[in-house]
C-alpha cells in the first residue's frame, strides 16, 4: 500500500511539472526575461524580451527588412514564432497571423494573405485551420478576387490538394450576376457533384431596392467534369413569368438539357412528360398537356413528336369535349 501511495505521489509531481512547463511556454515568467534591442545598422535583427539564460527571443519582433518580419511569442527551444504575425516583403505570400506550429514554424490556425500581380492582379485571403504537412487550408474561409472576377468559399477543404470538399461557393464575374453552389464538391475539378446551384440576377440598374432574382436554381446530382445537372430539378425564373418553368428528372451531362422526366410551366397551362431531345430540350416521345384559358380549353397530345419543332408527328390529340384526332406524319386524320 505504501508503494502504491508513493507511486501516486511521484506521478502527481511529474504531471504538475509538465503542466508548469507548458504554461511557461505560453506565459513565460517575466523574471527570467530581459528587454533588449539587438538590431544592426541596417535595422535587421531582434527586438523585445529575451531569456536571460539562453539569450533567445521569447516575445517581440524578428526583422529582416528585405525578406520577413515576425512579431509575437516565440518558442524557446526552436526559435519559431508560435503566436503572432508574419509580414513578408518578397514573393507572393504577404501576410500570416495566428497560431504557428513550434516545430515547423507553419501556420496552423489564423489568416493568410497572398498576392498574384502577374495573374490579373489577383488577391487571396484565407482564414481557418491549416494542415501542418501540406500547408493547405482544411476548414474555414477562402476569398479570391481579381480585376475580372471574385470567388469565395466557406467550408472544408482537401488537405492534400487544398480544393473544396463541402460547403458554400459564391462566384461572380459581373456586377449583375452571381453563382452560388452549396453541397459536396469533387476534389479534383472543384465542381459541385451533389447539392444546389443558384444563379442570382441583381437588378439594381432597374431599382436599387429590388431583391436579387433567383434566375436559375438547380438541385440534385451534378457531373463532376462539366458541372451540369444529371439528376434532380431545375427551376428557371426569368423576369417574364410566362417563360418560367420547372424541369424534373434525368439531364444530359454535356448539354444540361432534360432527357427524361417532366417539364412544367409556371403559368400552369403547359406540361410535358416523357423523353426529350438532349440537344434542344424538345419533347420527342410522351405526353403534352395544354390547358388554354379560353377555347379550345384542355388539349392532350400523346405519341411521338418532331425533335426540331416540338410538334406531334404520330399519335393522338384529345380535346376537352372528348373529341380525338389521330396524327400521322404530322398531319391530322379526322376520318
Amino acid at each position: 500500500m505504501k508503494k502504491f501511495v508513493l507511486m501516486l505521489f511521484v506521478l502527481l509531481i511529474f504531471t504538475n511539472f509538465l503542466q508548469a512547463e507548458e504554461e511557461d511556454k505560453i506565459n513565460p515568467n517575466m523574471d527570467n526575461l530581459i528587454e533588449s534591442d539587438r538590431l544592426d545598422t541596417k535595422g535587421n535583427g531582434e527586438i523585445g524580451k529575451f531569456d536571460k539564460k539562453t539569450g533567445k527571443l521569447i516575445e517581440g519582433r524578428r526583422i529582416s527588412k528585405h525578406i520577413i518580419e515576425k512579431s509575437g511569442i516565440f518558442d524557446e527551444k526552436t526559435g519559431h514564432l508560435i503566436s503572432g504575425d508574419i509580414q513578408y516583403f518578397s514573393g507572393k505570400l504577404k501576410f500570416e497571423s495566428g497560431t504557428f506550429d513550434p516545430k515547423s514554424g507553419k501556420l496552423i490556425e489564423g489568416v493568410r494573405k497572398t498576392e498574384h500581380p502577374d495573374i490579373n492582379y489577383s488577391y487571396i485571403e484565407e482564414s481557418g485551420k491549416y494542415d501542418i504537412r501540406s500547408g493547405y487550408l482544411t476548414e474555414g474561409y477562402y476569398d479570391y478576387s481579381s480585376n475580372y472576377s471574385a470567388l469565395s468559399f466557406t467550408g472544408s477543404f482537401d488537405p492534400k490538394t487544398g480544393n473544396f470538399m463541402e460547403g458554400r461557393l459564391v462566384q461572380s464575374n459581373t456586377e449583375h450576376i452571381s453563382f452560388i453552389s452549396e453541397g459536396k464538391f469533387d476534389i479534383k475539378t472543384r465542381k459541385l457533384k451533389e447539392g444546389k446551384k443558384t444563379t442570382l440576377q441583381y437588378r439594381k440598374h432597374i431599382n436599387p431596392d429590388l431583391e436579387p432574382l433567383e434566375l436559375v436554381v438547380l438541385e440534385g446530382k451534378f457531373d463532376s467534369k462539366t458541372g451540369n445537372l444529371v439528376e434532380g430539378t431545375m427551376d428557371f425564373n426569368p423576369p417574364n413569368d410566362d417563360e418560367a418553368f420547372r424541369s424534373e428528372g434525368i439531364f444530359d451531362s454535356r448539354t444540361g438539357n432534360l432527357i427524361k422526366g417532366m417539364k412544367k410551366y409556371a403559368i400552369e397551362t403547359k406540361l410535358l412528360e416523357g423523353i426529350f431531345d438532349p440537344k434542344n430540350g424538345n419533347l420527342v416521345e410522351g405526353k403534352l398537356t395544354l390547358n388554354y384559358r379560353h377555347d379550345p380549353g384542355l388539349r392532350i397530345e400523346e405519341g411521338k413528336f418532331d425533335s426540331k419543332t416540338g410538334k406531334l408527328k404520330n399519335g393522338t390529340v384529345t380535346y376537352e369535349d372528348g373529341n380525338i384526332v389521330v396524327y400521322k406524319n404530322g398531319e391530322p386524320n379526322r376520318h
